[in-house]
């Protein structure tokens, strides 16, 4: 790959030098071979590296910048031409770059005839993935060329795409019809529950905005609790928005609530969420206890720094009763630098006796460890 790389780049470097003098042509010409030829490499090379992946990303870049250039009306034809052609021959199927070639036509559409020859393009996509994006672009072309009647009639039979969806709301939120963006994403709330429930989110955060521009303290702080509890990438944080909604009286009943309905989901996010509370409230008996019913080196490593001031004692014992069990289980170097990491960390805690006893009682449990006795003699 690396002579591949060698012998392909100084075409990127002439197309970039031609860019510069403003010789289109040339580089539609070495952008174009290029995107064909790497692409067909992808069947049969090695591209771990992204090697190949870079002369392709480069090659879309430098079409797409001539697409913005001012172009003789021969050559703007041509390129048009030459986007409409690859696609319909499906030279690109299968890649992001096979609808990209559209994006670079559309960029260099002058009329509505033009703007119907990708549409009609658009309308043969078939991969489910790739016709949502199609859907979108070509909204956005009937946008640019079409009327008011023919968006409006496009949009409200495809108003099930989440793209399209979104950017109705995010018109709507724009121009403070509120009604009209808190309808749609209640709309899409409701429609994606079941077949797409990470969208749920997109739209509740919609509806969160919208309560906090208009401050509907009620619906805020059920938008930002329901947010909470999903706790996925989070977009504002939610915590901070429900204690800055929730009277002071009422708080830790609204969190005794919250905890206790989350508490019967036993996976992993609910577990973490219910640790961020403790953790947020300085509920440091309750955090103890949580870790002491979820017990591996990694809890307690993650909790130390807010258990450490209280319970150092506690910690050293957990470090002392888990390492040995640790030992007996794993075998191998890596396995005795975890061990002896966490020693170091029982130290740390104040734990210096505990730890020389532990290094002393288990290089008389295990003599023939000699990897381990390296370990421990680093401690």
């Amino acid at each position: 790959m690396k002579y591949v790389v060698n012998a392909t780049q100084p075409f990127i470097d002439n197309a970039v030098k031609n860019l510069a003098n403003n010789n289109y042509k040339n580089v539609f010409f070495i952008s174009a071979a290029l995107l064909e030829e790497m692409t067909e490499a992808l069947q049969f090379g090695d591209d771990s590296n992204g090697d190949i992946g870079y002369f392709i990303d480069s090659s879309m870049e430098l079409l797409s910048q001539i697409s913005d250039k001012k172009l003789s009306k021969p050559l703007r034809e041509e390129i048009f031409s030459y986007c409409i052609s690859s696609f319909n021959k499906k030279i690109f199927s299968g890649w992001d770059w096979h609808l990209g070639v559209l994006y670079i036509a559309s960029d260099l559409a002058e009329n509505e005839n033009e703007a119907d020859l990708i549409i009609k393009c658009l309308d043969t996509v078939e991969n489910e993935y790739e016709k949502d994006q199609a859907l979108f672009f070509k909204l956005k072309l009937l946008r640019k060329h079409k009327s008011i009647n023919e968006i409006d009639n496009f949009i409200g039979k495809h108003i099930g795409n989440s793209r399209i969806r979104n950017d109705e709301i995010l018109r709507a939120f724009e121009n403070k019809n509120f009604d009209k963006a808190i309808k749609l994403a209640k709309e899409g709330a409701i429609n994606d529950k079941e077949d797409k429930p990470g969208l749920v989110k997109d739209w509740y955060n919609w509806l969160l905005k919208i309560a906090q521009i208009q401050k509907n303290t009620s619906k805020i702080i059920e938008y930002a609790r329901f947010l909470l509890v999903d706790d996925f990438m989070p977009e504002q944080d939610y915590y901070q928005i429900l204690q800055n909604n929730i009277e002071v009286e009422n708080w830790n009943p609204f969190l005794e609530e919250l905890i206790h309905e989350i508490s019967t989901d036993k996976k992993w996010r609910s577990r973490e969420l219910i640790r961020k509370i403790y953790i947020k409230e300085e509920w440091w008996d309750r955090l103890f206890l949580m870790l002491k019913q979820n017990l591996t080196f990694e809890t307690i490593r993650e909790n130390e720094k807010y258990l450490a001031k209280d319970y150092s004692l506690e910690l050293i014992t957990l470090y002392n009763n888990s390492i040995p069990n640790y030992l007996k289980n794993n075998i191998g170097r890596k396995h005795y630098q975890t061990a002896c990491r966490y020693i170091r960390r029982m130290k740390k805690l104040g734990g210096t006796k505990e730890a020389t006893l532990m290094i002393e009682q288990l290089r008389k449990e295990y003599p023939r460890r000699l990897a381990l006795l390296e370990e421990l003699n680093m401690v």
